[in-house]
This record gives structure tokens, sequence and C-alpha cells, in this order.
């Protein structure tokens, strides 16, 4: 059993985990609440997680490659196309699939990370802090302080 160790720089991270094996959504989920101490958000196939992250924000998207109805890599591209670029989420892609040309095919539909199957902990560590980075350096960058009020960038 995993030990419950929540670091708080992974607490107010939004993650959907979309993964269609119910053994593998368990398994995610069991880590990230180690790590985070929430329970993360669902989705069981591509078309799922397009609605989900056009109808909520997330600072991570997990997603499987392989899923009926809508594959990670369709939804991804999907994702990717549809929304404001400001709006859209860290898309790691999760999969046993780790020939070089699924790995161009991941990065060209625009997922920003890669996890193995079977994922390991440190692993999920690792990509948390790569989230946590990318956020402080998009808030940092995007944003100016004018008076009291936080404005992102040109709009001010």
């Amino acid at each position: 059993m995993l030990e419950r160790k929540n670091e708080p720089q992974f607490e107010a991270l939004r993650v959907l985990v979309v993964e269609d094996s119910g053994l593998s959504y368990a398994l995610i989920e069991v880590m990230l609440e180690c790590l985070t101490g929430a329970t993360p958000d669902r989705a069981v196939n591509g078309k799922e997680a397009v609605q989900c992250v056009q109808s909520k924000d997330y600072d991570l998207v997990i997603m499987d490659h392989l899923m009926p109805v809508m594959s990670g890599v369709d939804a991804t591209r999907e994702i990717r196309q549809c929304m404001p670029v400001w709006k859209q989420p860290v898309i790691a892609g999760l999969s046993g699939a780790t020939s070089q040309a699924d790995l161009r095919c991941y990065r060209e539909v625009g997922m920003d990370y890669f996890l193995a199957k079977p994922m390991r902990l440190e692993d999920l560590r690792s990509l948390l802090g790569q989230v946590v980075v990318r956020e402080h350096r998009a808030y940092s960058w995007n944003s100016m302080q004018i008076g009291s009020a936080l404005v992102p960038a040109g709009l001010g």
C-alpha cells in the first residue's frame, strides 16, 4: 500500500484521467491521491475527455492512447484544435506503445509528455513537478502586476 504523503506543491492541481480500464484507473487514482491528496476526475474515452476539458479547467490530463469511441490521439488533436491556447491543459499520453513512431505521433498531435505503462509513482511525481513548473512559468510570464490587480499580459 502506498503511504499517503501529500506534497503541498501538487495539492491545487486539477487532474483528469482518461482511461477505459478500471484497474489502470484505480492504480493511477491511488498514486494521485497519495501525491496530491485529491481524487482525479475520470473520463472513460476520448469523447468524454473532450467534453470534460471543454466544461472544466484542468491543469493536467493523463490520456490513455487506445480507448473505445475516440482514441487518446484523436481526443488530444480535437482539444488542441478546438480550444483557445490559454485554456488548454497539459496533456500526458499514457500507453504501452513506446516505439519511436508512437512517440513521434503523440508529440505531433500535441501531447506534452508521455508516461509508459505500467506507470511508476516516481514517473507521476516527476510529471506533476513539470506541470507545476510550467504553470508557474505561464503565470509569471503571461501576467503583470498593475496596482493590486493581476491582469493577463496584453490586456492591461
